[in-house]
């Protein structure tokens, strides 16, 4: 879990879509 600040961080700033932010939440709930 502490890879996710980071990774939703870096994601946020290579390419700040909306798209990106829920693609990465989605992937932390299945994952989860």
């Amino acid at each position: 879990m502490k890879f996710l600040p980071a990774a939703t961080l870096s994601a946020a700033k290579s390419c700040p879509t909306p798209v990106a932010i829920w693609q990465m939440l989605l992937t932390h709930l299945l994952s989860a």
